[in-house]
C-alpha cells in the first residue's frame, strides 16, 4: 500500500484516464454500471492518498481575492464542471497542475485547447530538455486520449508542432490551425519559468493572475 501511495500521482492519473475513456465509449452511466467496483476503488484510493492539507489549500481558492490565480482557477473549475480533489470524480491532486497551466496559458479544456497546451508546454519544457522522451495524456473529460509525441521526443521545433496538428486533425477531427500551434509553441519558448518543474502554484495562488503572466513572460495569444 505504501508503494501505491508513493506512485499515486502517476497511477491515479492512469486510472482516471482509463475510467474517463469508458465514459467516452459507454457514456458515464454505462461505464459506472459496467465497472462500479473500479469507480469505488478509485474514489477510495483518492481519499486514502490525497493529503487533507492539500484538499484544504485548494478549497481556500474560492475565498482568495478576485483576479488572483487561485480564485480564477476555482472559477475555471466551476465553469467547466471540474470537481477538485476531495470531491467525487476529481482528478488526483498531482494532476491539478495540468489545469492550472491551462488557465495560465489561456487555453480551454477541449481538444484544440489540449493540443495548444502541449505545444505551449513543449516550448518551455524543450528549452531545458529538447530530447526528453515521453507521452502526453490530453483531453477533457469524455475526450481523453493519449498523443504520442513524434519520435517519442518532446518536440523542440515548430515543424514538430505542425506534424502534431496534422496528426490530431486526421485522428480526431480537430480544427485548430497550424498557425495557432506555432504561436502556442513560441509563447512557451518566450517564458522565463518551467511550469512543470520547480514551480509551485500553491505558493503564488494569492497573486493576481495577470501579474504572474507578465512575470513569467507569457505573451498574448
Amino acid at each position: 500500500m505504501k508503494r501505491l501511495g508513493d506512485t499515486w500521482g502517476t497511477t491515479g492519473v492512469a486510472m482516471f484516464v482509463f475510467l474517463k475513456g469508458l465514459d467516452h465509449v459507454l457514456g458515464k452511466e454505462g461505464s459506472e454500471a459496467a465497472l462500479p467496483a473500479a469507480w469505488r476503488l478509485y474514489e477510495r484510493l483518492q481519499r486514502t492518498f490525497t493529503a487533507a492539507e492539500d484538499i484544504a489549500r485548494l478549497r481556500q481558492f474560492e475565498h482568495l481575492p478576485a483576479g488572483s490565480l487561485g480564485r480564477e482557477f476555482w472559477e475555471y473549475c466551476q465553469r467547466h464542471g471540474f470537481p477538485l480533489p476531495g470531491q467525487p470524480g476529481a482528478i488526483p491532486f498531482d494532476a491539478v497542475r495540468h489545469d492550472v497551466i491551462h488557465l495560465m496559458a489561456g487555453y480551454g479544456p477541449d481538444r484544440e485547447g489540449e493540443l495548444l497546451l502541449v505545444a505551449f508546454c513543449c516550448g518551455f519544457f524543450g528549452k531545458r530538455r529538447p530530447h526528453s522522451t515521453g507521452r502526453q495524456v490530453v483531453g477533457p473529460g469524455r475526450l481523453m486520449y493519449t498523443l504520442r509525441l513524434p519520435g517519442d521526443e518532446v518536440p523542440a521545433t515548430v515543424r514538430h508542432m505542425r506534424r502534431i496538428a496534422r496528426e490530431l486533425g486526421r485522428r480526431e477531427g480537430a480544427t485548430v490551425s497550424e498557425a495557432r500551434v506555432e504561436r502556442a509553441y513560441e509563447r512557451g519558448r518566450a517564458m522565463t519559468v518551467d511550469l512543470l518543474n520547480g514551480w509551485d502554484y500553491l505558493l503564488v495562488a494569492h497573486r493576481p493572475l495577470e501579474e504572474l503572466r507578465r512575470r513569467y513572460g507569457i505573451l498574448p495569444e
